[in-house]
């Protein structure tokens, strides 16, 4: 009887963990397809927007210019339009829910992205433009470097939430088995001794 009653709280526990469980699968994924949409907009956006406006004959650049003229920039050894392969890669390896890749893309492509502030002024220290060359950055750079930011935020939380998930998985699967086994050991009668019988 002990071994029946066992048995059926373990099977009423399974089913609540394993409804828990789905409940939560299914509000992970929502969340995680909000998150990777969010990050692709801006990414788009980004080209849509002025991303640097300079003094010179090209006076404004938009997003999509800006993205041609860095990749031709890759000739001059200038790596800021690597970010955008590096975002990709992470775009894709955060839709497949592979955290912890996809935070070092995302990290590789912030950097990246950092490094165009970084490369004009040191190329202003270097060779100081004339007054007609000078350049500032608009918000289509903002913006594309905010897409590379989420992304490496969004997906270090969800890589160190999925280490915490999986500690609280196993400390409830363990919780299970002990309770389960105290629940199917027989309770034995105690012997009685004639001493206490007889007292």
């Amino acid at each position: 009887m002990n071994a029946d009653l066992g048995r059926q709280v373990d099977q009423t526990n399974d089913a609540s963990r394993c409804s828990s469980h789905e409940h939560s699968l299914h509000r992970a994924a929502t969340s995680h397809s909000r998150r990777f949409r969010v990050i692709l907009l801006c990414y788009l956006i980004s080209f849509s927007l002025p991303a640097l406006k300079t003094s010179g004959n090209f006076g404004t650049l938009w997003g999509i210019q800006a993205f041609a003229g860095s990749a031709l920039a890759l000739f001059d050894l200038y790596p800021y339009w690597l970010a955008n392969p590096a975002l990709w890669l992470g775009l894709y390896f955060f839709h497949h829910g592979r955290w912890r890749i996809a935070a070092s893309c995302g990290l590789v492509a912030t950097l990246l992205a950092l490094s165009v502030p970084v490369i004009q002024r040191w190329e202003v220290q270097l060779r100081p433009p004339p007054p007609d060359l000078s350049s500032t950055l608009l918000p289509g750079y903002y913006v594309w470097l905010a897409s590379s930011v989420l992304l490496a935020f969004w997906s270090i939380r969800l890589w160190l939430a999925d280490g915490r998930s999986d500690d609280a998985v196993a400390g409830d699967d363990l919780l299970g088995a002990t309770n389960s086994r105290q629940a199917t050991v027989p309770l034995e009668p105690v012997p009685l001794s004639p001493s206490r019988l007889n007292g």
